[in-house]
């Protein structure tokens, strides 16, 4: 039955469907090997800060006092600096990240949702992450165990690749340079102090998008701003860069978004600035989710910093010869046809 769903899972993982789509055909999979009692929990992440962007359910809601304890849980667990260093499969008995206190807490919901055993996968695919998905059994159930762990681990990649396809076809572009940036601006803890009409226009298009009944706001959004409270905190570094995520949206295109403590005040106050991703970014993303290998992806962004054949090979130690072969392979998976429009890339992607 293994090999049955790696077949399958790698037939889904090419035929791309949209997000939540190939999310809900991977749990069937997945669920046909590595039984579970709970809808999975799937995440994407920003291949580089690693915040959450996007969280879906299909069966489980998260209630609004869940929300702080889950995005401490995973700011903790995915940092940047040691995110190389995790192995792509984990329980929580093998799991203890960050701050014990925010372990425990995390620990004690699961006790109360009664889904205590939990394996969680990083959707990893040429060293770029891409998200996570958490499986969770019931507490009087047995915990995984390492013949689910290894499946687990197997199918990551593939899982990654579905994942990673989903998303570059995914935002819709309508021209989000016209409308001005939008500013949150959140207390303490993170509750809504004030916000612009711009900014609740971008929020309303994020995944999540914004729960007028509980005054929610998406994910992405709390995420950053976790991440410039520790900042302020000094559980962070000071530089409020790591304090940014891209989330595709279905109104916006690819919206950046910036976190930072404010100073002048009795009291912390963290702004959150949404925008459209500039076409550097744009570009980035569209050469990672092209699936183009670590080398690809070296040889891609030295041609958009205007370097030439002759250049990138002597910087990366290749002949000539092999660095054209790397740029044909880089065209072919990105479809583009020359180095001029890979460099304009960025204002093409949506």
């Amino acid at each position: 039955m293994a090999d049955r769903a790696v077949d399958g899972l790698d037939r889904l993982a090419g035929s791309g469907l949209a997000l939540t789509s190939f999310w809900q055909a991977a749990t069937t999979w997945v669920r046909r090997v590595v039984p579970f009692d709970f809808f999975p929990c799937w995440y994407t992440l920003d291949t580089v800060s690693l915040l959450l962007t996007g969280h879906y359910n299909a069966q489980l809601p998260v209630a609004d006092h869940e929300v702080p304890v889950i995005t401490d849980y995973l700011e903790d667990r995915y940092d940047p600096a040691t995110i190389h260093h995790l192995p792509t499969v984990s329980t929580t008995e093998q799991a203890a990240p960050g701050d014990p206190r925010r372990w425990s807490t995390y620990r004690s919901l699961l006790a109360a949702e009664d889904a205590e055993h939990e394996l969680t996968a990083l959707l990893r695919e040429n060293s770029t992450c891409w998200g996570a998905v958490t499986l969770h059994r019931a507490t009087a159930n047995r915990p995984f165990d390492g013949e689910e762990v290894d499946f687990l681990a197997r199918i990551a990649p593939l899982l990654a690749r579905g994942t990673r396809r989903a998303l570059r076809t995914a935002p819709a572009s309508c021209s989000p340079r016209d409308e001005a940036p939008g500013v949150v601006l959140l207390d303490e803890h993170l509750d809504v102090v004030s916000a612009t009409a711009e900014a609740e226009r971008w929020m309303s298009g994020l995944p999540g998008g914004v729960d007028a009944s509980t005054g929610r706001l998406p994910w992405s959004v709390l995420a950053v701003a976790a991440r410039a409270r520790r900042a302020a905190h000094g559980e962070k570094p000071a530089d409020t860069r790591t304090a940014s995520a891209r989330v595709p949206s279905r109104s916006h295109g690819w919206v950046a978004l910036h976190g930072s403590p404010l100073h002048g005040s009795p009291e912390l106050r963290i702004s959150v600035v949404l925008d459209s991703a500039s076409p550097g970014s744009r570009r980035e993303l569209l050469l990672r989710a092209s699936g183009l290998s670590d080398r690809e992806h070296e040889v891609a962004g030295l041609v958009t910093r205007g370097y030439s054949t002759r250049e990138i090979a002597r910087m990366l130690c290749l002949s000539p010869y092999t660095v054209q072969d790397h740029l044909k392979a880089v065209f072919a998976k990105t479809g583009v046809h020359s180095r001029r429009e890979l460099i304009s890339a960025g204002a093409l992607a949506p």
